[in-house]
């Protein structure tokens, strides 16, 4: 009888110790959830074709605990001339907030336009009515790697010039489209 007491016993304590070790995890992920307060910038860049503007605004990563690992959001938006506010084009996270990089802002025409930040780009070619987000993380040729330049011509055709987070291997991509689809 002893022997099946111990073996409750220590699976009891067993799964006590799992449950404790579980619940202080999801504490300390839900104490760490990132976020960001949109009353407190960092900083913001503005920039206008006159047929609409961009703006991109840098906050500060919110945390209940682990302030000092805290990041920064971008948030990139639109507004149209027919707008009465702005729009979100996308948001990028960086572990460390970084200055707004001026020139991830391009206008190509009074209709086209386009965004890069880290490892994310962002094109219109309707004057900012809809935007295509590109995102190099979720291809297997270009994860890994963060968008130094992109340059666009009128025509649609362009190049951008990606390097490796860690490293110095640089990958070079083209563009027909605008950068709706990118090739090697």
């Amino acid at each position: 009888m002893q022997s099946g007491s111990k073996f409750a016993n220590r699976f009891m304590d067993q799964t006590i110790e799992k449950i404790i070790v579980v619940l202080i995890a999801s504490l300390s992920l839900i104490g760490c959830r990132p976020e960001y307060n949109k009353e407190n910038p960092l900083a913001v860049v503005d920039k206008e074709n006159g047929n609409f503007r961009l703006k991109v605004t840098a906050y500060p990563e919110q945390r209940d605990f682990a302030q000092v690992a805290a990041g920064a959001y971008y948030v990139f938006e639109v507004k149209t001339k027919d707008d009465h506010g702005w729009k979100e084009i996308m948001v990028f996270r960086h572990d460390d907030p970084i200055p707004i990089n001026e020139d991830g802002i391009k206008f190509v025409t009074e209709n086209v336009a386009y965004v890069f930040m880290g490892w994310k780009y962002a094109v219109t070619t309707d004057g900012g009515k809809s935007w295509k987000v590109w995102d190099s993380s979720r291809n297997p040729i270009t994860k890994g790697h963060v968008i130094q330049n992109v340059e666009l011509q009128e025509n649609g055709e362009g190049v951008m010039q990606m390097e490796e987070i860690v490293g110095e291997q640089l990958l070079i991509l083209y563009t027909r489209d605008y950068g709706i689809s990118w090739s090697t």
